[in-house]
């Protein structure tokens, strides 16, 4: 490997031959099954030789009985073996690879004999540590049913469900996952052991207002099948690669294409071509959407207001308001009664700036508009980012009032607040945030409201607010400086786009030519210039 210019460390590298039954069977449940291993119910048959009981599908039995004779395989030696590598490990030129049976990759747990049921159960232990973690805040009787359903959500759900794109689920993957999910459900909404027999988990759902386990996973794999699909890379290669020789006795496990193409038959999408990336996310929204019992979102339009003007501003007598000094074209603001604005001697920019209300497309009439919202970031006609960051932090504001009793609550460490406050608040505010070309005030007007959320968790008294360090706040709840996070979000994607071979690459590198024309303030200062000239020269 070194010779091939791959530097590795051989002491934490590790192997893994995949093959069927070449994993390492674990016990589980009360009581594990003979053969397999895993937890028995009632139908099971004791084995004499073990005293284990035995699965009926490990017995080879078509009928139980009681047979007080009966041996499983494992007595008989018949059945696979525990552990299932062919070897412990492997030479590789002078290193001894350890071959293990199983490897966590990106969070996800690949096992050698396939398949997802490693996967699942991780992820399911995964997201019961973090349900605990969250109990408090879940069981919150200050916390209306939706707010605790969209930290549910948000914070568990999504550990739960990692890496699911690829899961080619089984009916028992499937069956554990609902069963898990269910069970966490039910102890939010309070629902007592006598109860569940008649609650609905429908119910609970539309009350906790989530979608149910089911389609949220069959959403996912479809949008990763239509990456798959529009890709030319290795994922692509792999999914179309054909496995020749015999296989063995009855029916062969789905392929995760199988399972993809039964959804894609369910949702009917068959006819839809995921190679048109906005035809198939738009297909899949509308299949969701239709298969889905809960209400659809509300409208995304927003009503952005002027920037207020402050104190450095002067009174227009001739429309009665503030003026910024910046949009006043004076170099020193005095108390002038006689002041007009350009906006009253009728020289400043139009109020809408759209040189038409609508364009004619054929035989169709278009709708011209100053801004419009983009996967959840607003773009403006004129360029920037004042419209998004404006619009991302009033989005902010709303989920942290939503959550306000869950940041305020004395029942939580700060660290646990600060946690919530990242993953719900915070991450609201910076979508999208990679793509903005940040100007001083749209930081300013970030790192403020940013910091206005964290006083009001911190409980910082506005008498207090000139003594205390955002520093030592940001410490307290565990969180980075936002400016930082901002650069960091920048940097990741700029190496994506430079590693693109696409459109956002040529948006990049694109040249614009032309000479460029004077901004207004550029214009009023060249006509003052101008005017003090012709003054000096007269006099």
């Amino acid at each position: 490997m070194e010779e091939k210019g791959l530097r590795v460390n051989a002491r934490k590298t590790k192997s893994m031959i995949c093959g069927n039954n070449l994993d390492l069977l674990q016990n589980s449940g009360e009581f594990p099954c003979a053969v397999c291993c895993t937890g028995v119910g009632s139908n099971s048959i004791f084995c004499k030789g073990c005293k284990k009981w035995v699965h009926k599908k490990c017995s080879g039995l078509k009928r139980l009985t009681k047979d007080s004779d009966f041996k499983c395989s494992r007595c008989q030696g018949t059945a696979r073996p525990i552990d299932g590598r062919p070897q412990s490990e492997v030479q590789v030129g002078s290193d001894k690879l350890d071959v293990v049976a199983s490897f966590c990759y990106l969070g996800d747990m690949l096992s050698a004999a396939g398949g997802c049921d490693l996967a699942t159960t991780t992820r399911v232990k995964t997201a019961w540590k973090k349900f605990k973690e969250l109990l408090p805040v879940l069981l919150s009787r200050h916390l209306s049913y939706k707010t605790r359903g969209h930290v549910y959500s948000t914070c568990v759900r999504s550990a739960m469900l990692h890496a699911s794109e690829t899961w080619p689920l089984t009916k028992p993957n499937l069956q554990r996952l609902q069963r898990n999910d269910r069970a966490m459900i039910r102890q939010i909404c309070n629902v007592k052991p006598e109860d569940v027999a008649t609650t609905r988990s429908n119910e609970l759902l539309t009350l906790l207002g989530l979608e149910d386990l089911n389609l949220i996973l069959k959403e996912r794999r479809l949008r990763w099948y239509g990456h798959v699909e529009r890709s030319s890379g290795a994922i692509k290669t792999a999914l179309d690669m054909q496995v020749t020789g015999s296989r063995g006795k009855g029916r062969p496990r789905m392929t995760w294409k199988q399972v993809t193409e039964r959804d894609r038959k369910d949702w009917k999408l068959s006819t839809t071509d995921p190679h048109d990336r906005n035809t198939w996310r738009s297909g899949v929204r509308s299949a969701m959407r239709a298969a889905s019992q809960l209400p659809g979102r509300g409208s995304t339009d927003v009503d952005v207001a002027p920037v207020p003007a402050r104190s450095n501003s002067i009174f227009c007598k001739g429309c009665k308001k503030w003026v910024h000094k910046k949009c006043s074209g004076l170099k020193r603001l005095t108390k002038d009664s006689d002041f007009k604005c350009s906006r009253c001697q009728g020289t400043a920019r139009p109020i809408d700036g759209r040189p038409q209300s609508e364009v004619q497309v054929g035989s169709d009439k278009l709708d011209v508009v100053a801004s419009f919202c983009y996967l959840g970031d607003m773009l403006s006609a004129a360029g920037g980012c004042d419209l998004a960051t404006t619009t991302r932090v009033k989005t902010a504001w709303k989920k942290f009032k939503e959550l306000l009793p869950v940041l305020l609550s004395r029942h939580l460490s700060y660290k646990t607040r600060g946690h919530v406050y990242s993953t719900c608040v915070q991450s609201a505010m910076l979508h999208a945030s990679e793509t903005w070309p940040l100007t001083k005030p749209n930081l300013q007007r970030l790192q403020r409201n940013d910091r206005a959320m964290i006083r009001q968790i911190c409980n910082v008294k506005p008498e207090d607010v000139a003594t205390t360090r955002s520093n030592e706040l940001l410490t307290l709840l565990g969180l980075e400086d936002l400016n930082l996070i901002l650069k960091e979000r920048r940097l990741r994607w700029y190496g994506h786009v430079e590693r693109s071979s696409g459109a956002i690459k040529t948006a990049l590198d694109m040249q614009v030519t032309g000479s460029r024309g004077r901004t207004q303030n550029d214009m009023e200062a060249g006509d003052r210039e101008g005017s003090e000239r012709l003054e000096t020269l007269n006099n």
